[in-house]
């Protein structure tokens, strides 16, 4: 394996006793930082008890108003997410240990798919977060395709005045 490693375990006393705790340097930026709201948002998953269930998947869906499409559309590449969960394997073939990493949108400060979005669809809050206003979006994926992360799975699909989705 060349470069870093996918997956880097370390032991609690291991991680304390890295330089600056094991944490890279900030990258520099290309656009002016945001001034920070009244609030700080956050997202704390324990690596060490993640079993891969994707409670946090659903949590991530409910919390942030994710629409759910059902197995039908699915099957057709419109669901949509914020986090995904990957799964890499460490250890001998023939045995190997599972380790899960939860991938979330980063809601970053400076969100990439915030710069790409022709109609304003994802804009950032005064709270410091990346909203998705499903309602302007039009479909252009320009925001799953311009996110460093690749957690954004799109869903496209008219709801309003459908009468798939309307009861009777």
């Amino acid at each position: 394996m060349e470069g870093r490693p996918l997956v880097r375990e370390a032991t609690l006393r291991e991680f304390l006793a890295a330089p600056a705790g094991g944490v890279e340097s900030p990258q520099p930026s290309l656009w002016a930082e945001h001034a920070p709201g009244s609030h700080t948002w956050g997202m704390t998953i324990d690596l060490s008890s993640c079993t891969g269930c994707s409670a946090c998947l659903i949590a991530c869906q409910a919390e942030n108003n994710v629409p759910v499409v059902g197995k039908d559309e699915v099957l057709r590449s419109r669901e949509m997410h914020w986090i995904r969960i990957d799964r890499y394997y460490a250890g001998p073939a023939d045995s190997p240990d599972v380790v899960f990493q939860p991938v979330m949108c980063q809601h970053c400060a400076n969100a990439p798919c915030e710069t790409v979005c022709p109609v304003l669809a994802t804009v950032h809050s005064s709270d410091g977060i990346n909203q998705q206003i499903y309602n302007r979006c039009v479909g252009t994926r320009y925001c799953e395709n311009n996110c460093p992360y690749k957690v954004r799975r799109f869903n496209w699909f008219r709801y309003a005045n459908n009468p798939r989705f309307d009861s009777p």
